[in-house]
């Protein structure tokens, strides 16, 4: 306990003139990257610009959906984790990369080309290229229809592509006061997971649901009553 109590102390200190780190949220949103990066491929890179930029080129993939999924030298330059680096030390990460196989790269003259991670995809990917043949890689941004997206990043993070096509149809089944009704509820219970939600939201509709089939039948009843002026109302 007297180690530990130490070591605490330490990341606490001010004397290095570095903030410490709260700690990773147990919602935040995670990137995948290869097994055989960090085993066969991590060991070899001494240069932080190139861990730096191969890393970010595995987070700006992973926010693309479709397939072959390609970055663009726009979307590595304005990734947030390579903030601080010049324009050339960008640039000599992603070479470095390329010529370690991390990333592929394709490119016409005068062109910026694409960026694919070495992946089957990523490698049939620039052998259509190759081949002259028409590819059309997903460049753009993850799509987003309406406020559920925001919401989601919001009080989650980061909107997993599987997740995509749900969020749509959430949006379309249910109100938008529901949907930012059933994500602050979530906050409150600590509960910040889009299943968590989708409950909240699949309660309220099966609730309103039976109210509504439960007025019906009063109304049915009553119709031809002493009441049935009020009814009309």
């Amino acid at each position: 306990m007297k180690r530990r109590a130490r070591l605490f102390k330490t990341q606490e200190g001010k004397g290095r003139g570095m903030q410490p780190f709260r700690g990773f949220h147990r919602h935040a949103a995670s990137v995948s990257v290869p097994d055989a990066f960090v085993a066969d491929l991590l060991p070899g890179i001494a240069d932080l610009r190139e861990l730096k930029v191969s890393l970010a080129a595995f987070r700006v993939l992973s926010r693309k959906t479709g397939s072959p999924r390609a970055a663009t030298w726009i979307d590595l330059a304005a990734e947030p984790g390579l903030r601080g680096m010049s324009e050339a030390d960008i640039a000599a990460g992603i070479e470095m990369a390329v010529e370690r196989g991390t990333v592929l790269h394709w490119a016409e003259i005068d062109d910026d080309g694409l960026y694919f991670a070495n992946t089957e995809s990523g490698r049939a990917a620039v052998q259509a290229l190759a081949r002259g043949e028409r590819v059309m890689p997903v460049t753009g941004p993850l799509p987003k229809s309406g406020k559920i997206f925001s919401l989601y990043e919001q009080h989650i993070g980061v909107v997993p592509p599987l997740l995509t096509d749900e969020l749509r149809q959430a949006e379309v089944r249910f109100p938008s006061l529901w949907i930012a009704e059933a994500f602050r509820e979530a906050v409150r219970q600590n509960a910040r997971t889009w299943a968590y939600v989708s409950r909240i939201l699949e309660t309220r509709s099966k609730a309103t649901k039976r109210y509504q089939v439960s007025t019906a039948d009063r109304r049915k009843k009553y119709a031809g009553g002493q009441y049935a002026a009020l009814l009309e109302c």
